[in-house]
């Protein structure tokens, strides 16, 4: 019998009908098979007090807005964990919050482009931006394009002093996560992304 997901009360929410089978649209976790990648509405500066401290302010902001069985994290590396590892691998695409494809799969999302930007907050608010390397449309991310950490993360998002590397949130190519430096003590905007079930 095909499994029949029906929509739950928030955009994105599905209800299984006890079907475990993958890949039918509707997952084991009973949500439809998509990942979720947003822009925080919230800036701050480069001192997280760590790399961990960024993924409850994910969750937080992503709290009201999707099944918390979407687990979100902030697409960050530190010299020691590349964002790439962090994500974990899925075969869905993933979509803004109002559905926009950014890319078909983990694979797509880490070929060096984007299928279209990341300009949504949580609650699919489009965000102005500028193509400059300034704080307007800057995002933390330590990683470049492919997911791998990059040398300059304010050490390890612990600190106000150096630099950081950014994305641009109005870049497809690989500057939407790999743009340019900024000092730390400056408050810019992360990415977060739901990670792969």
């Amino acid at each position: 019998m095909p499994n029949s997901c029906e929509l739950g009360p928030l955009a994105g929410d599905v209800h299984d009908n006890g079907n475990e089978l993958a890949g039918d649209g509707c997952s084991v976790r009973c949500l439809q098979e998509q990942q979720f990648i947003f822009l925080s509405s919230v800036k701050l500066d480069g001192d997280f007090n760590g790399l961990a401290a960024a993924d409850p302010l994910c969750a937080g902001l992503a709290a009201p807005h999707f099944n918390l069985r979407r687990k979100f994290v902030a697409w960050m590396s530190d010299p020691n964990t590349p964002a790439a590892a962090r994500i974990g691998v899925s075969k869905f695409p993933y979509r803004t919050p109002k559905g926009v494809l950014v890319a078909g799969s983990t694979e797509d999302l880490l070929d060096g482009s984007l299928a279209a930007p990341i300009l949504e907050t949580e609650d699919g608010t489009p965000q102005p931006f500028s193509l400059g390397c300034d704080s307007f449309s800057a995002v933390w991310t330590g990683t470049t394009a492919t997911g791998q950490a990059a040398p300059d993360t304010c050490s390890g998002w612990s600190t106000l002093e150096g630099q950081g590397l950014t994305g641009n949130f109005a870049f497809t190519d690989a500057g939407w996560s790999d743009a340019c430096l900024l000092t730390c003590g400056g408050p810019l905007r992360i990415y977060c992304v739901e990670m792969a079930p």
